[in-house]
């Protein structure tokens, strides 16, 4: 699981710009009695030391009323942390979340409980017996019934910076707050809750997998979204709207095609679902004007997006153009190399592209930045993501916008065979094109299901981009599902030959359905993609992209044992963007 940290008793401008850089998730600013306090004037001076990602948290020890108000009207902290108190919850409620104090002891369980039948969205830290911060662990056993009632967060010591390290010395001694591995989000959530719309919950989640894991000053904007893309979607007008740019603009409904010369080569009748055929060339484009539809229904000024295989990027671009809206694009400086016809196109649709060269400069550092930029205006910037993945709205949001991939199939292939098919098959990096296909078919349980990730070359960390077959429950870029991780919950660097796989997560919605087993998720490697991609080439005339290749190599393998079945293949874009990969692949072969 990742682990995200406060850490707690900054005192200077050195140890708050080494925090930052840290990649901490929290800082804490003690006004309690403490060798590490600090007043008012202090705290407001750090706080510009800080990176706008990192949360802010004033950590008092019963405090009066009036010097919590104090802090909250010049500081401004994110988050109040105390031992609880009513009145302290009244104080607080319009201005900080509040984050209260438990400390370990036989009756933990049933003050928590009690504390949790009187709060709505309950969140607690829990501290070991006594006076908290001198690094011994609450007990497990009572910490894992706790974490079944509210959203827990464990005060224990962490392993900071390395002692010798230039960062160990610029921050100083400190405590950190951390979340050790463990199921502390159990869930009895089911398949039947996610068919009949129960799923995404009033928290954002899927069973156990989703959430908002962001900053503070993200949480209105984050609300705001939720609220009015639910007031959009049950609008005739606005569904009116977007249909008719679907249809008129995009090139909806895409065909379902028979794959014939496939069928004779696997020994199955194959349809491929050819979202190649959209206008942009790919999936992304379903989302990317909804998205835009809604950025300006809600009054955005300007929007920003990430893109790894260029796809969303282009798509974003486009659908900004179509509606006028400045649009910013991040883009890893690996992608760019990689994807050099996707940056021309991104340019010419008049969006500014912005290449990040910082962290693995993938997708991954791309959504860093998109993240970044969003935080730092988001009452007039709109962050237009492109997969299932984010904070909650966004997987529901973009499941909501790419479903149209498989209601469209679903019609189509009952018209064209009389039946649904045996199995449905998508590539999956972080989700978007694969839950666009699924989601729609998931309570026809007479088909099976199946999303192949991307093998890479190899089972190893740092090999493939493979996050439900290899990696492990944590929080990345908002949300809490499985991911790449080390056995300290570092995100690992990711392999694909595929631009738009090569990621170390994947959408919550996914790592639920992995979870009830509704969904297999299985792995195509470098080469198996390559030769699926030739096979389509020669074939039937289609170059896929190497993303969509996955899902063929996936969709063949399962043919060969299951002969005569009838397959459904989710093509999620065209493969002109992979050309100069595949010629570099191409020659690194033959050398």
């Amino acid at each position: 699981m990742h682990v995200r940290i406060k850490v707690c008793g900054i005192t200077t401008p050195d140890a708050a710009v080494a925090a930052s850089e840290l990649g901490v998730d929290a800082v804490g600013f003690v006004f309690a009695e403490s060798p590490r306090r600090v007043d008012v004037g202090e705290a407001q001076r750090l706080v510009e030391y800080l990176s706008p990602l990192v949360t802010t948290v004033a950590v008092f020890r019963h405090p009066r009323v009036d010097e919590v108000v104090r802090v909250l009207s010049f500081v401004r902290p994110n988050v109040v942390q105390t031992e609880r108190t009513p009145v302290l919850a009244d104080a607080v409620a319009e201005q900080a979340a509040l984050l209260p104090v438990f400390h370990d002891g036989p009756d933990l369980v049933e003050r928590v409980a009690q504390f949790a039948s009187r709060s709505p969205t309950p969140t607690v830290l829990l501290e070991a017996p006594g006076r908290g911060g001198r690094g011994v662990a609450p007990d497990w056993g009572r910490a894992s019934d706790v974490a079944r009632r509210v959203r827990l967060v464990l005060a224990v010591r962490g392993r900071g910076p390395r002692r010798g390290d230039a960062t160990h010395n610029r921050a100083g001694d400190f405590s950190m707050t951390t979340m050790p591995p463990g199921p502390w989000l159990a869930s009895d959530a089911t398949l039947d809750d996610l068919i009949a719309g129960r799923l995404p919950d009033d928290n954002g989640r899927y069973g156990a997998f989703g959430g908002r894991f962001v900053p503070e000053t993200l949480v209105p904007a984050l609300s705001q979204l939720e609220e009015g893309a639910r007031d959009a979607f049950a609008d005739p007008a606005f569904q009116q709207r977007i249909a008719s740019e679907l249809n008129g603009w995009v090139g909806r409904p895409t065909p379902l095609t028979r794959a014939s010369r496939l069928e004779a080569s696997w020994g199955a009748t194959v349809y491929l679902k050819r979202e190649d055929l959209t206008h942009t060339g790919a999936h992304k484009i379903n989302n990317a004007i909804g998205q835009a539809l809604l950025a300006q229904r809600l009054g955005a000024k300007r929007v920003v997006a990430e893109t790894g295989a260029g796809q969303h990027g282009v798509a974003a671009a486009a659908a900004c153009a179509r509606l006028g809206l400045p649009c910013t694009v991040y883009m890893g400086a690996v992608d760019v190399g990689r994807q050099a016809p996707n940056v021309d196109r991104i340019e010419r649709l008049g969006a500014e592209l912005s290449q990040v060269t910082t962290g693995d400069r993938t997708l991954r550092s791309a959504i860093d930045e998109a993240l970044r930029d969003w935080v730092s205006d988001p009452e007039s910037t709109y962050y237009l993501i492109g997969s299932a993945v984010g904070p909650h709205p966004y997987p529901w949001l973009v499941c909501e916008l790419q479903s149209v991939i498989g209601r469209e199939a679903r019609a189509q292939i009952l018209e064209l065979e009389g039946r649904l098919p045996d199995l449905a098959v998508a590539c999956v990096g972080g989700g978007s094109n694969a839950i666009g296909l699924l989601h729609p078919l998931l309570g026809d349980d007479t088909i099976t299901m199946l999303g192949i990730e991307a093998g890479g070359v190899g089972n190893s960390i740092g090999q493939n981009a493979a996050t439900l077959s290899f990696g492990r429950p944590g929080v990345l870029h908002g949300a809490y599902s499985d991911l790449l991780q080390d056995d300290d919950g570092q995100i690992q660097e990711t392999h694909s030959i595929s631009a738009g796989l090569d990621y170390p997560g994947v959408g919550p919605e996914h790592a639920f359905l992995n979870a009830v087993g509704r969904v297999d998720y299985e792995t195509i490697s470098d080469a198996e993609a390559v030769a699926a991609l030739d096979e389509c080439c020669a074939l039937e005339g289609i170059i896929p992209a190497l993303e969509s290749a996955h899902a063929l190599a996936g969709a063949k393998r399962w043919a060969t044992a299951h002969p005569g079945a009838c397959i459904l293949i989710g093509l999620s874009g065209r493969g002109d963007k992979d050309l100069a990969t595949l010629m570099a692949y191409q020659s690194q072969e033959n050398a």
